[in-house]
C-alpha cells in the first residue's frame, strides 16, 4: 500500500501549526516537504512530524531558527540523542514554570490578605529571593525516586509562604552558626557543634517526616555535592562536610545511648 501523503493544509491541521509556518520552514530550509507535485504543491509524510517536533522544541528552549537549521542539517546530528537532551531541557523548563507559578500563588495570597498600600513589600521581595535561592537546590531532586518526587510535590501544595520563610531563616541561621564554629577551629565532636547537629537533625526529620527512603536520597545527593561545578553548589563543600561529620557523630552517640 502506498504511503499516505498530506497536502500542506492537511499536514498543518495534523500538526497543529499554520500553513504559513510550514511555508516559512520550507523556504528557510528547516523542513522541506517529502516531495513537490508537478504543480509545485507540497506533500508531507507522517514521518515529517518528527522533524517538525524537533524544530518547535528547540525553538521553545531558546535556539534561533538558524541554529536549528544548522543543527538538524549537520551530518553528525543524532535524532535519539537530541530528543533526550530536548526532553531534559523541557523537564527543566517545566520545573521553572512550576516555581514561577508557586511564586505567583504566594504573592496572590499576600495580596488577598492586605490592601496593596498596606502590603508588606519586604515580604514580597523575600519570597522572590527564596524562589531564586531554591534554584540552587534543584540538583537534589534528581536523586529522589518518582514516588518520592510525587509525595514531596503533594506536600508542597500546603507549604505556606510564612512557613517557607520561617524554614529558610532557620536553615540560614543554623548554617551561619556552623560556619562560625568551623572558622573558630572547633571540631565536629565539640559540644557546641553537637548542639547544632541536633538542631540540624531535627530540621531534616521535619522535612523527611521520618521517611528513611527520602533520607537516603538526601544522603546520596550530598555525597555527590563535590561533582557540581563550584559556582553551582548551594553551600561550601568544606562546610557541608563539616556539618555532615557533626551529624554522623551525633547519630552515632544516639545509637550508643539507646543500647
Amino acid at each position: 500500500m502506498d504511503e499516505k501523503l498530506y497536502k500542506v493544509k492537511e499536514f498543518a491541521e495534523l500538526a497543529g501549526v499554520t500553513v504559513r509556518t510550514l511555508q516559512y520552514y520550507d523556504k528557510s530550509g528547516l523542513l522541506k516537504p517529502w516531495l513537490y507535485t508537478e504543480a509545485k504543491h507540497r506533500r508531507y509524510r507522517k514521518e515529517d512530524l518528527l522533524r517538525l517536533q524537533q524544530i518547535l522544541t528547540l525553538k521553545y528552549i531558546g535556539f534561533s531558527l538558524e541554529e536549528i537549521r544548522l543543527l538538524l542539517n549537520s551530518p553528525n546530528y543524532d535524532v535519539k540523542t537530541s530528543l533526550e537532551i530536548q526532553r531534559e531541557a523541557l523537564d527543566e523548563r517545566v520545573t521553572q514554570l512550576q516555581k514561577a507559578s508557586r511564586a505567583l500563588k504566594q504573592t496572590l495570597t499576600l495580596l488577598s490578605s492586605a490592601k496593596p498600600r498596606e502590603l508588606d513589600w519586604s515580604l514580597v521581595t523575600e519570597v522572590i529571593r527564596s524562589i531564586a535561592e531554591a534554584e540552587k537546590w534543584q540538583w537534589v531532586h534528581r536523586y529522589y525516586t518518582p514516588q518520592q518526587q510525587k509525595m514531596l510535590t503533594e506536600r508542597a501544595k500546603s507549604y505556606t509562604t510564612q512557613r517557607m520563610l520561617r524554614d529558610k531563616q532557620r536553615w540560614e541561621k543554623l548554617m551561619t552558626a556552623f560556619q562560625r564554629l568551623q572558622k573558630q577551629g572547633r571540631k565536629p565532636s565539640d559540644p557546641q557543634v553537637q548542639k547544632l547537629a541536633a538542631q540540624m537533625e531535627k530540621l531534616i526529620h521535619e522535612f523527611t517526616q521520618g521517611d528513611e527512603g527520602i533520607r537516603r536520597s538526601l544522603n546520596r545527593a550530598y555525597s555527590d555535592l563535590g561533582k557540581l561545578p563550584k559556582e553551582q553548589r548551594p553551600l561550601d563543600l568544606e562546610l557541608q562536610r563539616y556539618m555532615g561529620e557533626a551529624c554522623r557523630i551525633h547519630n552515632e552517640k544516639k545509637k550508643v545511648s539507646k543500647r
